[in-house]
């Protein structure tokens, strides 16, 4: 093996090992132990990129577009509002041009037959955990809990274990991760791998996937399952190859419809349909925070960085968590709104229809919180940005 096809699957390893990873503390201020390592792997990567021509697909110019009318609009921001947090705003900014930079890495450190194998392996390892998180709860009465030894924790906020609701209390597993939706996010990108990278397709695996999505009491996990095979059954009926598997398909069909019925009264599915009907809590609280803003600030937004000391220093209030769009609205007002979501919109029907359904996926988590700054804009995005060209070889069957 050469040096450089070692550094691609260290690269590809540490990319999809990175949202488990980035739960742990590196020791340094602002830098998780996921992003540490990552920064340093990038560095060395500066000697394989010395002759390497450097150029922009079409996706990512629309990428590009997004980031730069974010910059340009935070400038304005800063050159017309008072007492503008600079020194956060530029923070924040580089962070995110960092999560940037290791989605245009993938494309050429990115081992695609590795990537798809080990995304298929993670998912497989942290759904069998979630259910031995269950198992040792309902069964023994045990938190169960998965880290590594000798390492800290990257935050002190740990999602709720056990919640109540009705007259029960829902212990709400989270495998490897801190809080379910991130499991969510995981195993949705993992089940949408094994559906569409697949061409021999074995559904046993997706099943497994899609009824661990339902038992980790995420409404993320419920969306993103219902959006998935929605998806998968347009796709699959609108190929004309597929029209042999049609009668496989609709038995697929008919057992999620029965597997749903018998879980509409279950009281973990009631509480994730609770918790949707609740979702509404954050876009109201954006709604909330656009209130306050005046014609130039709803305009051109408040700057990226800059909301937290904005509310408090002009209105005395404390600036909490929203959705991600929530926060491109707050950040850059309509003009940043409108132009990250056209781009998306773009992007979208720039990719392949097998590959849609992560950009769609994308487009959905930003209803649930702001991705568009952390590693699940790398991890959604890999698959429509560089594996086009991948899934029309015959060794993806192979995978």
């Amino acid at each position: 093996m050469t040096l450089r096809k070692s550094f691609n699957s260290i690269f590809t390893v540490l990319l999809l090992m990175f949202p488990i990873i980035r739960i742990y503390a590196s020791g340094i201020p602002s830098l998780n132990l996921a992003e540490l390592l990552m920064l340093i792997l990038l560095s060395f990567s500066l000697v394989f990129l010395i002759n390497q021509r450097l150029d922009f697909n079409q996706k990512e110019y629309y990428l590009l577009i997004i980031i730069f009318t974010f910059i340009f609009l935070s400038a304005i921001s800063a050159l017309c509002i008072i007492n503008f947090a600079i020194g956060d705003s530029l923070l924040r900014i580089v962070k995110w041009l960092f999560y940037f930079l290791i989605l245009l890495s993938a494309k050429y450190f990115l081992n695609k037959d590795l990537a798809v194998r080990l995304v298929k392996a993670i998912t497989i390892i942290i759904c069998t955990f979630l259910w031995i998180q269950l198992i040792a709860y309902y069964g023994f009465g045990i938190n169960l809990t998965f880290r590594i030894p000798g390492l800290e924790l990257n935050t002190t906020q740990v999602d709720l274990i056990v919640t109540s609701f009705g007259n029960s209390n829902i212990y709400r597993p989270y495998s490897l991760f801190l809080e379910p939706s991130h499991f969510a996010y995981y195993a949705s990108i993992g089940l949408c791998v094994f559906l569409f990278l697949n061409k021999h397709k074995n559904y046993s695996m997706p099943l497994f996937i899609s009824i661990s999505l339902v038992a980790s009491t995420s409404t993320a996990a419920l969306v993103f399952l219902v959006v998935i095979w929605l998806y998968y059954s347009y796709y699959k009926l609108s190929r004309p190859s597929e029209n042999g598997k049609i009668k496989y398909l609709t038995f697929i069909l008919l057992f999620g419809l029965i597997f749903l019925y018998f879980l509409k009264d279950s009281v973990v599915v009631e509480y994730g349909l609770s918790k949707l009907s609740e979702g509404t809590a954050r876009t109201d609280s954006a709604s909330t925070y656009l209130s306050y803003l005046n014609g130039f600030t709803q305009i051109f937004g408040v700057g990226i960085g800059n909301e937290i000391n904005y509310f408090f220093d002009n209105f005395g209030i404390e600036f909490k968590f929203i959705h991600g769009f929530g926060y491109v609205l707050v950040q850059s007002g309509y003009v940043g709104f409108f132009v990250y979501v056209l781009m998306l919109f773009l992007i979208y029907f720039k990719t392949t229809k097998q590959l849609r359904i992560f950009v769609f996926l994308f487009f959905l988590t930003n209803t649930f919180e702001l991705c568009l700054r952390d590693i699940y804009l790398v991890v959604f995005l890999i698959w429509p940005f560089y594996f086009v060209s991948y899934i029309n070889e015959e060794n993806y069957s192979k995978v």
